[in-house]
């Protein structure tokens, strides 16, 4: 697992922005304000997964595009005692450049020996609003090593990829079960688990406000949280405090002005 802080703008209205600000406080949240957005710093995390057999990497963080206090995931692999070219395959959730742009060093592929997997119509929706989506992954389709994918489509042996649309058109959670027990990669259904946790209502956005896509998102989280909730199996979020591996559980007492009022995250050391 490889975290590093990122900022989210958020946008919080009237009596909810009052509720986050009590939140934010009683945790001791940074906050900053810029450009009338109250903004937070949020942990940045990517996944390894070691199969026994093949290496798995859920997302490779933003290279050295978003300062100083980001792109760590290249070393923290290599201190966890792997190498770039031992990875065999990177499934992205979507574009974003937290995401997405640790797949290039200095033009150079950082694994050498990996297929990319990202969603087809999340390519299409970002190649030409990011100008280096095409160059990032050059070099992977150069070496017939990028996979864009649809729904329904194989990824790997025990990983089954899950549309979780609305933060992207083809944001992507990867469901990982072995032995039994089930792992699920959420991506960035949740930025801000003290806030949102307490009422999903609450969106967190990066960029231009979309109502449209920002209910899609919503509706899309409280599906999700439900789910995971109910079947209690162990969540991975691209934007948990780290260690950021988590379960949801249902409390018997609910929560005041909370939209899903009895459930509240463990995180698992």
């Amino acid at each position: 697992m490889m975290v590093s802080p990122v900022p989210m703008a958020t946008f919080i209205l009237g009596a909810i922005l009052k509720r986050s600000k009590k939140i934010w406080a009683d945790n001791y949240t940074n906050t900053t304000v810029i450009d009338g957005r109250t903004n937070i710093k949020a942990d940045s995390n990517a996944y390894l997964v070691d199969t026994g057999k093949q290496l798995y990497l859920i997302d490779t963080g933003s290279g050295k595009v978003l300062g100083p206090t980001m792109g760590k995931m290249l070393a923290n692999l290599k201190a966890a005692g792997y190498q770039p070219e031992d990875v065999d395959k990177i499934m992205l959730t979507h574009a974003h450049p937290d995401h997405i742009n640790g797949l290039v060093l200095d033009d150079q592929m950082v694994f050498p020996n990996a297929t990319v997997y990202l969603k087809q119509s999340d390519y299409d929706l970002w190649v030409n609003i990011l100008p280096n989506l095409k160059s990032l992954l050059a070099p992977y389709e150069q070496k017939d090593q990028c996979v864009l994918f649809n729904d329904g489509d194989p990824i790997a042996d025990g990983i089954t990829a899950i549309p979780l649309p609305g933060h992207s058109i083809g944001h992507t959670g990867y469901q990982i079960e072995s032995a039994g027990h089930k792992l699920f990669a959420w991506g960035d259904i949740i930025h801000d688990a003290d806030v949102q946790l307490a009422n999903l209502d609450v969106e967190v956005v990066i960029g231009k406000m979309d109502e449209k896509r920002i209910a899609i998102e919503i509706a899309t989280a409280k599906k999700t949280v439900e789910q995971v909730a109910s079947t209690q199996e162990l969540v991975a979020g691209a934007h948990l405090p780290f260690p950021a591996l988590a379960t949801l559980l249902r409390t018997r007492q609910p929560r005041a002005t909370a939209s899903f009022p009895y459930i509240i995250m463990t995180l698992i050391n």
